[in-house]
């Protein structure tokens, strides 16, 4: 007959799996409380609002830019139209 494997005794794996279970309650606790901390800091931290303003402007600068290119090449493209017109008139 082959050797037994030794088995652990219930009150280890008992204990084991208690101490398990109190570790991984006690590194959610952990992790719940630094999670509180960083939204906390969050409301406080002023720097995105900047950035967020940065962004703001740029979209508006953005919008602004695309019009104003959209309008100059429908003007160009009548321009070019009218002179193309006028030559083969010609």
């Amino acid at each position: 007959m082959p050797d037994a494997i030794p088995q652990p005794a219930p009150a280890r794996v008992r204990h084991r799996s208690l101490s398990m279970i109190q570790h991984l309650s006690c590194a959610a606790a952990v992790r719940l409380g630094n999670l509180r901390h960083e939204l906390s800091n969050l409301g406080r931290d002023r720097r995105g609002v900047t950035a967020l303003e940065y962004g703001l402007i740029a979209a508006v600068g953005a919008t602004v830019i695309v019009t104003a290119f959209t309008s100059f090449g429908t003007a160009l493209t009548g321009l070019f139209t009218g002179i193309a017109s006028r030559l083969a008139i010609s």
